[in-house]
């Protein structure tokens, strides 16, 4: 956790509380419920030069990629219009897909279970709650 707090960056992070999936409606597919969490997240990044974002691979159809490129792409704060490109990846391939792993399950960890031992050393951290009631 010390290299993480090392790197300058800032750690966003997002989750849905199960018990609040009755405000999602019916229809939602699970590719699209991704698609709609992370566009959530989407919101949140701001884009001030050409990017490249790379996502854990959990598309293996080009339409659903396609799909999420586009409403992921399209939530962005890029208010200058910066070029971006979205690549899905397997995570043993990108260590900032690790990192973000790591970062996922520290989450899950105080959320789940109420232990703030792993996310409280990562520092610069923001929590978002989707579909809160």
């Amino acid at each position: 956790m010390q290299k993480i707090n090392n790197i300058e960056c800032e750690t966003l992070a997002i989750y849905l509380d199960k018990q609040n999936l009755d405000r999602i409606p019916s229809f939602y597919k699970h590719h699209a419920l991704y698609d709609e969490i992370a566009s959530k997240l989407a919101e949140k990044i701001k884009i001030s030069s050409p990017t490249c974002i790379i996502v854990d691979k959990s598309k293996f159809n080009q339409d659903d990629s396609n799909n999420f490129n586009d409403k992921f792409s399209s939530k962005l704060n890029n208010p200058e219009n910066h070029p971006i490109s979205i690549l899905h990846g397997d995570s043993i391939n990108y260590k900032g897909l690790q990192i973000a792993d790591l970062i996922s399950w520290s989450v899950f960890q105080k959320v789940e279970y109420n232990n703030p031992q792993y996310i409280g050393l990562i520092l610069n951290k923001k929590i978002f709650e989707v579909y809160k009631k």
